[in-house]
């Protein structure tokens, strides 16, 4: 300083202080919006600088305050905080006595925005530098403080979730497990429809369940939506018949449509795509789409039915399965496999048949209209005949995921799967009738008797199996003639089971119908109805041929022995000098010992055979045409083999003597015999014979008694005569004189006048009868003729008598008609009497041809 007159010069001294400027920025600020975007859930980075305010507006640098001024260490007083958020809101963060560490002032903070609490939208991020600029220090920070907020917006990520939920359970049908373990099958389907399990199942909507998810919220089975959002469903996307559905999501993000499913629409896969949209700045949710055209879940499927029938089945023979596979219009499906199965049992419970369906026994390949046929399975030997069930399956037409390009279904070939409700098959068994013991010969009216057994049989040949419980029925058949011959039951017994089968046919008297010849055994079985309500085994016949004979019966014709005792002891007897008593006639019936009648056997051998001790007399006959043998004997009894005379021993005076009369049988007829026990008495000559007075006195008493009766009875039959030729010749002529021509009133009263007086005469009517009614009774006694011919004869008397109107030509002829009739009766009983009375006179004797035997037989 320049002094001057009045001060003196001075020197001051001070310090000053310069501090710059600082600005705090932010990255990666999205320049459109002004705002940081930022995910809930996921990890985020607040960047910026603390910067030399000074050098960054003049020259862009990024330039954070000097670390080190003179010597000095300022790092450690470069302090800021940093705040997400404000205090007042719930997800607030702040991050507080933060350093700049770098020559740029850059600063990074590093934050997992939490899922739960924060919310979307905006949030005010704000950074504030705390220098330390403490005036008490020496040292002091050459930096003023500063501060700045940005926008962070915080959104979060979508992702739509889509299944269908025909089973309206709310739950994907995809998840659901069924009673068998294994994942349901449910279908979208044109029709509503009955299964084969009597289910009723209305699928014919496409229940499109969804639901947009908050995937910062949603982790594995947990699901956060979104709510009250606007979702586009497109149902057959891109397809000509497509539809669009506006949809909103509710309080938890889901949202759902029932599409119905017309009876024309197109089969197999349909692309379905959900879309949701959002305003980018408005909507702090991204948006998102999901698009399905593999078929999976949705695909338009047609139900399918099948009908199957299993025809009652044989062992050893092919079965007989056929049924027809039906889509929802009842048009057969043609050319698609179906895979059949055998089970030996089943429950009834059809929910879990498809968990055991039993043996495969093959495939059939449906026709142009769906009709199928199988016959390439047969039942084994060993299989018991009874129920078993045959399975039908169809896999359905799917192909995911082995179709093309992962296509469940292919357009237009898309049918559901079925399981048929089993179908119930019989199977039986052949049998064989195998006879044991048949009869060669059957007697009439005799025992006889069938045994044998009911095996089953095999392809043709007999298996050693029984058939229990059964009836088998033996017939005789003899030309277009059948008889039944008679029953058995086939055994049955689980503890015995080699007598299985086995039966007894009897009968005590075959049919005496039948003729003598040749007959048919007819060994038949009838199968029962089994328990199944149809026959558990096949019919089978045995056939085998015998001949019919017939028993024989011997009939005493004449037996010339008489049993001669005083008091009769019902045996003949035979004394050593009788000879002409030994005469003896038989003859041989056919039929048993108590038949009454029987036809006559001819040319049968008959031996006689007359015993005493140890003497016996063989003779031999042959039956005539009428099946009679005679035998007369002309001298003593003797031995045939000796020639001996019967004798008795010395002191005996009588033996038992039988007579035995034996048919040797013959072809067709069995033997027989019969024989009788007599005495055989010593020679005791008579004593002398006295007259019989008394017999001859009775004899001449009963001749004149005889002698008297028949003249009675003659003068009767004369008087008779002589009255109806009475009768006769009145009416003869007054049949003469109507056909002459005499008036009729007076030739018919005429008559009945002559009748009367002729009736009074042989007391058929009172003396002072004056009666027509009187007349009418006598004459029908005293004329035995016709009712017809009498009734039409007493109509014309009484007309004759009571009629009052004129006769005409044609009363008159049927008068003379009816007279000449009552005279031709009384002809015809006068010829009679007369033949009846010559046939008395005749004597009709039998005459029994007989053979001689001589002394030498």
């Amino acid at each position: 300083m320049t002094n001057n007159n009045y001060f003196d010069p001075c020197n001051a001294t001070t310090t000053i202080f310069v501090r710059r400027p600082t600005k705090v920025l932010f990255d990666n600020v999205d320049p459109n919006y002004g705002v940081t975007w930022v995910y809930r859930g996921t990890t985020i980075f607040i960047n910026g600088s603390i910067v030399d305010q000074i050098k960054y507006d003049r020259e862009g640098v990024r330039e954070g305050p000097r670390l080190q001024i003179g010597g000095v260490d300022y790092g450690t007083r470069y302090r800021f905080n940093v705040m997400w958020g404000s205090p007042i809101q719930a997800f607030y963060k702040p991050w507080t006595g933060q350093f700049i560490t770098d020559e740029n002032g850059t600063f990074s903070i590093q934050y997992d925005l939490p899922s739960g609490s924060q919310d979307l939208g905006p949030v005010t991020v704000t950074v504030e530098t705390n220098f330390d600029n403490n005036p008490y220090l020496d040292e002091k920070v050459f930096y003023t403080n500063s501060g700045n907020e940005t926008t962070f917006m915080v959104r979060t990520t979508t992702e739509i979730g889509l299944w269908i939920d025909q089973n309206k359970n709310g739950i994907s049908d995809e998840q659901e497990i069924g009673l068998d373990g294994l994942p349901l099958n449910t279908f979208i389907t044109r029709k509503e429809f009955i299964g084969p399990d009597g289910k009723q199942y209305d699928w014919n909507y496409a229940r499109i369940r969804g639901v947009l998810k908050d995937m910062s919220r949603s982790s594995g089975a947990i699901v956060v939506g979104v709510p009250n959002q606007e979702i586009s469903l497109y149902w057959g996307f891109g397809k000509t018949w497509q539809k669009t559905f506006s949809l909103r999501t509710d309080s938890e993000g889901r949202f759902e449509k029932d599409i119905p499913i017309g009876p024309t629409h197109a089969l197999g896969p349909v692309p379905v795509r959900v879309t949701f949209s959002s305003e980018f700045f408005t909507n702090y949710y991204d948006s998102a789409t999901v698009v399905d055209n593999d078929g999976q879940p949705f695909s338009v499927v047609s139900f399918t039915t099948m009908e199957v029938n299993a025809s009652i089945s044989v062992k050893g023979k092919p079965i007989s399965v056929s049924g027809t596979l039906l889509d929802d219009r009842g048009v057969g499906i043609g050319n698609r496999t179906i895979k059949l199965y055998r089970k030996e049992t089943w429950d009834g419970n059809y929910n879990t048949l498809s968990s055991d369906l039993g043996t495969s026994i093959g495939t059939a390949t449906t026709n142009s209209i769906g009709k199928f046929t199988f016959n390439d399975h047969i039942i084994e030997e060993m299989r018991a005949v009874g129920s078993l069930w045959i399975v039908a399956k169809f896999d359905g037409s799917q192909q995911f995921p082995y179709g093309l390009g992962g296509v469940r279904y292919l357009p237009n070939d898309a049918y559901m799967g079925i399981i048929a409700y089993p179908t119930k098959m019989i199977v039986t068994s052949e049998t064989v009738v195998v006879l044991d013991q048949v009869p060669n010969i059957l007697v009439r009216n005799a025992e006889a008797r069938i045994t044998g057994k009911l095996l089953e049989m095999y392809r043709g040949k007999q298996v050693n199996r029984g058939v229990g419980g059964q009836t088998v029925t033996a017939y005789l058949k003899q030309g277009e003639e059948i008889f039944k011959m008679g029953t058995g039951r086939t055994k049955k017994d689980p503890n015995l089971p080699e007598f299985d089968g086995f039966f007894e046919i009897k009968t005590s008297n075959v049919e005496p119908e039948l003729t003598v010849g040749k007959v048919e055994i007819i060994v038949e079985f009838v199968p029962e109805i089994g328990v199944e309500g149809v026959p558990l085994y096949q019919p089978s016949t045995n056939r085998s041929t015998a001949e019919v004979w017939s028993s024989t019966r011997i009939k005493e014709i004449y037996f010339g022995p008489k049993d001669q005792d005083k008091i009769p002891d019902g045996r003949f007897d035979i004394f050593e000098h009788q000879v002409d008593d030994l005469v003896f006639t038989f003859q041989v019936l056919e039929g048993t010992a108590s038949d009454l009648g029987g036809e006559p056997v001819s040319k049968g051998v008959v031996w006689l055979n007359i015993t005493m001790g140890s003497y016996v007399n063989s003779t031999r006959g042959v039956t005539d045409i009428r099946g009679r043998v005679h035998f007369n004997f002309t001298s003593k009894l003797k031995d045939t083999a000796t020639g001996n005379f019967f004798t008795l021993q010395t002191g005996q005076d009588e033996a038992n003597i039988s007579v035995e009369i034996t048919f040797i049988g013959k072809q067709g007829f069995t033997s027989s015999s019969k024989t009788r026990v007599g005495d055989y008495h010593r020679y005791v000559p008579p004593p002398p014979a006295q007259p019989p007075w008394l017999l001859i006195i009775s004899i001449i008493l009963i001749v004149l008694i005889l002698g008297g009766i028949g003249l009675f009875f003659f003068y009767r039959y004369i008087e008779k005569k002589r009255r109806l030729k009475s009768l006769k010749k009145i009416i003869k002529k007054a049949a003469d004189q109507l056909e002459a021509g005499n008036p009729y009133s007076y030739i018919i009263f005429k008559a009945y006048q002559k009748l009367g007086a002729h009736l009074r005469r042989y007391g058929f009517m009172r003396r002072d009868a004056d009666t027509f009614r009187e007349f009418e009774d006598a004459v029908r006694s005293a004329l035995p003729i016709d009712e017809r011919s009498l009734d039409a004869f007493l109509d014309i008397l009484e007309e004759a008598r009571y009629s009052k109107h004129v006769i005409g030509e044609k009363h008159k002829e049927k008068a003379i008609g009816c007279l000449r009739q009552v005279e031709s009766s009384l002809d015809n009983i006068i010829m009679d009497e007369d033949l009846a009375l010559r046939q008395m006179e005749l004597a009709d004797e039998e005459f029994v041809e007989t053979d001689i035997i001589g002394p030498k037989g």
